[in-house]
């Protein structure tokens, strides 16, 4: 593994390695992940990690975002060794701050999941499941030894998984909830995948002022304006 550039950007943001057994729910945590604003990307070789940790960013680039990274097992270039040597020297190398995350599951949990769907095991499809889940658990054992974070699936499904991803990892109080706010028309009809309809017809437009019209919403006549109806301030005290 070369060595990696550092920058302040980088140093507030941290790396995410994400392994598993195949089945275990690896692809819901990195799912997971990414909706919580890291860039994910799953399936990647270990030989790829220096090029993109290196990759350089322009003077107008946005500032680094934290990266999530699935590893899988069944990469050409994957072995346990090389692995645990990036979680253990990436972050001096890059100036992240680097968690290695095993999500694990139990055997006959494994076994039934893999007949539910009837998927084949992908490191060994011509065997049976129950020799190639047990063969890949002792594959990744000593993995599992060295996370920082192990998540056991067994008992949870995919929409407990992502709930608990976002309880476990981010810390209280650090996440943010993303809202989308959209302007729109009664006459067209309520907009689809909406959450929470706020009906604000009741304040007169201010655009009827004349003195107003030259402004947008940001201006302070247009938010007086606005405040000055009488049902204002029990509406805002509500909302809020």
């Amino acid at each position: 593994m070369t060595d990696l550039p550092t920058s302040d950007r980088a140093a507030t943001s941290p790396l995410v390695l994400i392994t598993g057994p195949s089945g275990a729910g690896r692809g819901t945590v990195i799912r997971a992940f990414e909706d919580m604003g890291y860039e994910a990307i799953d399936n990647l070789s270990l030989s790829l990690l220096p090029h993109l940790l290196s990759a350089p960013a322009g003077p107008d680039a946005a500032p680094e975002r934290p990266i999530a990274l699935g590893v899988d097992p069944r990469n050409r270039d994957f072995t346990v060794e090389a692995l645990i040597d990036a979680a253990d020297r990436l972050g001096a190398l890059s100036g992240r701050r680097v968690q290695l995350i095993f999500v694990d599951c139990s055997p006959d949990v494994l076994l039934r999941r893999f007949s539910k769907t009837r998927r084949r095991h992908p490191l060994a499809p011509d065997e049976s499941a129950e020799i190639d889940i047990a063969r890949e658990l002792d594959l990744l054992r000593a993995v599992r030894r060295r996370a920082d974070i192990l998540i056991d699936t067994s008992e949870l499904g995919p929409r407990q998984l992502r709930r608990g991803v976002e309880d476990w990892i981010v810390p209280w109080g650090a996440g943010r909830m993303a809202a989308s706010i959209q302007s729109f028309s009664y006459k067209c009809g309520l907009p689809r995948a909406t959450d929470t309809v706020v009906d604000c017809r009741f304040p007169r437009n201010p655009y009827s002022e004349p003195y107003l019209r030259e402004c947008d919403g940001r201006a302070p006549e247009v938010a007086a304006c606005v405040a000055a109806v009488s049902r204002f301030a029990v509406f805002h005290a509500q909302l809020t």
